[in-house]
């Protein structure tokens, strides 16, 4: 299913909780009219085919191929090389996961566009406000369509210093995903946020958004009972939202065993490597909340 719905809007980034950041239409009458047009072709001509079910099924064929990958790589760890025939197999095995990475993504975007054609009242353009980015900060270490590191190519994701407990909108940039990949060598450096990345189209019907982060951090922190009562069936259950960039596999939420607080206590890891993305913020918070619980934080 190659979609492309997004494909006019070709600086756009698009979140997978459906937020779209660097756009560079007339948003509010444009883009939702072009995503509407082409997400209801599709719709149409995929009518027989169950969008969720499918994704569901490339996941667990990704899971596959990461075994067999895994396990050749273990063999060339072990044995200091490979035979020609899995150096074959595994050059095909990476070929097959890079296709159904673009599946998965394909879903995902088709997933977005629906939400947008359902919800066409509720989105809108907005500037990101300077001291209180929450709608970016939302979407700390999720993996972004159409958003490639310009060395690697690698997926890029809204980041922060983790020493920052109030970020503002000059605290945040795009990481490429592979700095945090330890065979990595040369280490890609930061993008800053450009003027259009601080525009965004979304559905902003998020209540407690409009406060400030200082304010949101202590509401968070005298509700910490609460949170962790709300999120604590849910350790080791994954969200599509946040995807290992190596693996493509859902990260699971995980706890620290001796955090600080509340913010300091989660975190989603990929179940192949070290890759994971720390929630430091009640808007990441809220995110994980609306994914495992669906509610957000108020």
């Amino acid at each position: 299913m190659a979609l492309g719905i997004f494909k006019d809007f070709v600086n756009s980034a698009v979140a997978a909780c459906k937020t779209i950041v660097n756009v560079v239409h007339d948003v509010s009458s444009t883009l939702t009219k072009v995503v509407r047009v082409k997400f209801r072709e599709l719709k149409k001509k995929y009518s027989d085919i169950d969008i969720q079910k499918e994704k569901e099924n490339r996941f667990d064929e990704l899971k596959n191929i990461n075994d067999q990958i895994i396990d050749l790589e273990r063999k060339y760890t072990r044995d200091g090389k490979l035979t020609e025939n899995d150096m074959y197999k595994l050059h095909e095995l990476q070929i097959k996961r890079e296709k159904l990475k673009n599946k998965v993504d394909n879903a995902k975007e088709y997933e977005a566009a629906q939400d947008i054609d359902e919800n066409e009242d509720k989105y809108e353009k907005k500037k990101v406000d300077e001291e209180n980015p929450n709608e970016l900060i939302r979407l700390g270490g999720q993996m972004f369509l159409n958003k490639k590191c310009k060395y690697c190519q690698s997926p890029m994701s809204i980041r922060w210093k983790t020493s920052i407990k109030s970020p503002t909108l000059n605290d945040l940039f795009w990481g490429c995903s592979s700095f945090f990949m330890e065979n990595k060598k040369v280490k890609c450096p930061p993008e800053k946020l450009s003027k259009q990345d601080k525009e965004i189209f979304s559905n902003f019907n998020r209540e407690g958004f409009d406060l400030s982060s200082e304010k949101l951090n202590r509401i968070v922190l005298s509700s910490e009972q609460f949170i962790k009562k709300r999120l604590q069936y849910s350790i080791n259950d994954v969200t599509d939202n946040y995807l290992c960039p190596i693996h493509h596999e859902r990260m699971q939420l995980k706890q620290k065993k001796n955090a600080e607080d509340i913010l300091d206590l989660h975190f989603l890891k990929c179940p192949r490597c070290e890759q994971m993305v720390k929630i430091k913020t009640p808007a990441q918070l809220d995110s994980i909340l609306t994914d495992f619980t669906d509610k957000g934080l108020f």
